[in-house]
């Protein structure tokens, strides 16, 4: 039986004492004088954490912009399948689904009547796993959530400046040329998605509709980063913000093909999404 601690040996055969001098002279090699014997003071724990912090402060916005971005995209890609998957499906019922494809100045395109531009909205509703409907009917809200949803929330432009409240009705691809209400859809997994907006600028023209990839009661609420214009017209097709050559400032389109290509609209050797909280 052992009666001296330092001279014990285990049962592996290792002598401790040797063991316990071999842990000190290697923390020694990183760590010298009083430390090395006493531990840290107070001052150097301090300046660790102080540093820390500095790190953590220069590198967390970077971090959660980042994390944002991916919501952003991932969203993006989601709410992109579910609206061209439905509006082919339905545009095909007609014999329409050309219409979804990107169309050029010298196209020209049969007229959809107003009457078949009606039943086959109807139609895109169906076909969409919808909560609620906000509408506007001869310019104004048509009910009490519709006027909720406007006035409690509000709307941003691609730069990220107030454009005013979320006036769904004024998006780009919400008003239909003989259509008496606009209809915004809101979706079960929190997305929103407008009407189908026919040949806006006459047969030339082909579909647009806008989408809120995570619905108008979550943020940012703002174009080119949650809300997009599916657009197969040519009208001011290659616009996206504010800052493209010849895009009127109050024109969004655009932003929807650059995001799904993920190219920015400024400069193609960036990523759509990376350019975004830039």
């Amino acid at each position: 039986m052992c009666r001296i601690v330092y001279l014990c040996r285990s049962r592996g055969g290792g002598n401790l004492e040797l063991i316990s001098q071999g842990f000190r002279k290697l923390f020694k090699n990183f760590v010298s004088g009083q430390a090395a014997r006493l531990g840290f003071t107070l001052a150097e724990v301090l300046i660790t954490l102080g540093i820390i912090g500095v790190v953590a402060a220069l590198t967390l916005p970077s971090v959660i912009n980042k994390f944002k971005v991916k919501q952003l995209e991932t969203a993006f890609k989601k709410s992109s399948a579910v609206l061209e998957d439905t509006l082919v499906a339905v545009l095909s019922e007609y014999s329409l689904e050309y219409m979804a494809n990107k169309k050029g100045a010298s196209d020209q395109l049969s007229t959809v009547s107003n009457s078949e531009r009606a039943t086959i909205n109807d139609l895109f509703a169906e076909k969409l796993k919808i909560i609620n409907v906000a509408t506007i009917k001869a310019g104004a809200c048509a009910n009490q959530f519709t006027c909720e949803l406007i006035s409690k929330n509000k709307l941003y432009d691609y730069s990220g400046n107030l454009v005013g409240k979320y006036s769904f009705n004024n998006f780009s691809s919400a008003y239909d040329h003989g259509q008496s209400q606009v209809a915004f859809y809101l979706l079960f997994d929190g997305s929103a998605i407008g009407q189908i907006n026919f040949q806006h600028h006459g047969p030339k023209d082909g579909v647009k509709v806008t989408i809120d990839t995570n619905g108008p009661f979550k943020g940012p609420n703002r174009y080119g980063y949650d809300i997009f214009d599916f657009d197969s017209g040519y009208y001011w097709s290659s616009c996206c913000g504010n800052n493209k050559s010849g895009c009127p400032s109050h024109v969004f389109y655009g932003c929807y093909n650059y995001a799904k290509a993920n190219q920015n609209p400024s400069d193609s050797s960036k990523g759509y999404w990376e350019s975004l909280y830039k």
